[in-house]
């Protein structure tokens, strides 16, 4: 299965749903994610099922709201998700690779063993985040916040780093 679309709808001036469709070539799109994407003033009630093993290779979900959702070993190669809000989602073992996170919110996520292979994470935010054993290689992470980021057995090989990636002295390369 793979996404095929997805719709937001404005219920009130303050009120949005996206409804995520997902299909493949022998079955119709279906709905499998309702959620409540904005409330105004910042609250939010949220109905987010359980995504573990989706498969949203190449999707674009840039500036999607995703907090708190458990995608573990999902699959999100080569996917858009710049901008998105994924404070607290569970990606642990996902396949991230060439993944592009530019601007994305990420703190608190649990990225554990999680393949970040050639992603983008440029000015991407991961404070406190879990990248246990994740692979970084050939990842961009200029301008990326790793504070108090847990980097145990992470992969760096050849990812692109500057002045600008925020990350707690004692994971400084030499």
């Amino acid at each position: 299965l793979c996404l095929t679309s997805y719709l937001l709808l404005r219920l009130n001036p303050a009120l949005v749903v996206a409804i995520l469709f997902v299909g493949s070539l022998a079955l119709p799109a279906v709905p499998i994610l309702i959620t409540v994407v904005g409330l105004r003033r910042g609250h939010f009630d949220r109905f987010l099922p359980n995504l573990r093993g989706v498969d949203l290779t190449k999707a674009d979900l840039s500036g999607i709201d995703l907090r708190g959702a458990d995608l573990k070993q999902a699959q999100l190669a080569g996917a858009n998700l710049n901008g998105a809000n994924l404070v607290g989602v569970t990606l642990e073992r996902a396949n991230l690779q060439w993944v592009s996170l530019e601007g994305a919110s990420l703190s608190g996520a649990n990225l554990a063993g999680a393949d970040l292979s050639a992603a983008n994470l440029i000015r991407a935010t991961l404070t406190g985040a879990n990248l246990r054993a994740a692979s970084l290689a050939h990842a961009d992470l200029r301008g990326t916040n790793l504070h108090e980021a847990n980097l145990n057995q992470a992969g760096w090989r050849q990812a692109l780093i500057d002045e600008t990636t925020e990350v707690a002295e004692k994971w400084r390369l030499v």
